[in-house]
């Protein structure tokens, strides 16, 4: 096992981890089976390019990171905070370390909010 798969395994499973996550869970996420991120996890098997993207995506963090080329976790499209406030900002952070589950609930209740904002504006 090279040193950039167990970098990946072992990352994949902090990930995972900070989540809340089964490999299930992540499986069903990625579109693979359960067996197949505990082999990344555990085998040091490595994802081919197009996994590897969702994996990135789907925690936020660069597929350098996954693979150990660095060491920070920079999303893969990081928002431009050039125009957003730092409260703002910080909300959109607060949402990304969410659960998926818990982001689905934000994302509903903020599309209630905004149906009732079109009726009031109308």
């Amino acid at each position: 096992m090279s040193k950039q798969n167990g970098v990946l395994g072992k990352r994949l499973k902090e990930l995972r981890a900070e989540k809340s996550i089964s490999q299930q869970e992540l499986a069903d996420k990625i579109f693979v089976a359960q067996q197949t991120v505990g082999g990344y996890e555990k085998m040091g098997n490595v994802p081919d390019i197009e996994i590897l993207i969702r994996i990135a995506r789907y925690f936020h963090v660069s597929v350098d990171y996954l693979i150990g080329a660095v060491d920070e976790r920079t999303p893969i499209t990081d928002i431009s905070t050039h125009d957003l406030t730092a409260s703002e900002a910080q909300h959109i952070e607060n949402l990304r370390k969410l659960s998926p589950e818990l982001q689905d609930v934000f994302k509903k209740a903020s599309d209630e909010i905004n149906k009732f904002a079109d009726k009031k504006d109308k």
